[in-house]
């Protein structure tokens, strides 16, 4: 074989080696009629004044596409409103995470997570709440409530009315 037969030769190999691998080429080959589902049951198992963990059910199949890219973003606020930030990005070989950060004794810190494959996200997972003292302040109805019992300790006795006022 000639030099210029030889390297006729190598460029169509390369050519048709190069053709045939395309297929891999692409990012994330996840159906365009697949809707990714939030994750559920977020949880705040542990939270400190430098760290709060969550931990999370996985709804979505994504065994089924080996190639696929799939993330998690989660995203935190101190007023349970649309004043969302993403804190971090994670890949979704986990449904447990840590968050470092400075968390005030005082504040309520608000949690929410949703899948990701590039540019396509699910909706968020349910809203959970924390703060330090594990105590997180809940709207209250104001009214008349019966409060004590007649069987129970002295000091729960007897049963009264309480009136509280909408806090």
């Amino acid at each position: 074989m000639t030099h210029k037969a030889f390297y006729i030769f190598y460029f169509i190999f390369c050519i048709a080696l190069f053709s045939s691998c395309r297929e891999f080429v692409y990012d994330n080959p996840l159906d365009p009629g697949y809707t990714l589902k939030p994750p559920k049951n977020l949880t705040v198992t542990a939270i400190t004044s430098t760290s709060a963990t969550l931990q999370w059910k996985e709804e979505n199949n994504y065994r089924q596409y080996p190639n696929v890219k799939v993330q998690y973003e989660i995203e935190q606020s101190i007023d349970n409103t649309n004043n969302f930030s993403l804190v971090k990005t994670i890949d979704a070989n986990t449904t447990k995470t840590t968050i470092n950060s400075a968390f005030n004794l005082t504040k309520d810190y608000y949690f929410r997570i949703r899948a990701k494959v590039n540019t396509k996200t699910s909706a968020f997972s349910n809203t959970v709440a924390a703060n330090i003292l594990g105590l997180v302040m809940k709207f209250v109805q104001g009214g008349t409530f019966q409060m004590g019992s007649n069987s129970g300790n002295s000091d729960e006795q007897p049963i009264h009315s309480v009136t509280v006022r909408k806090m």
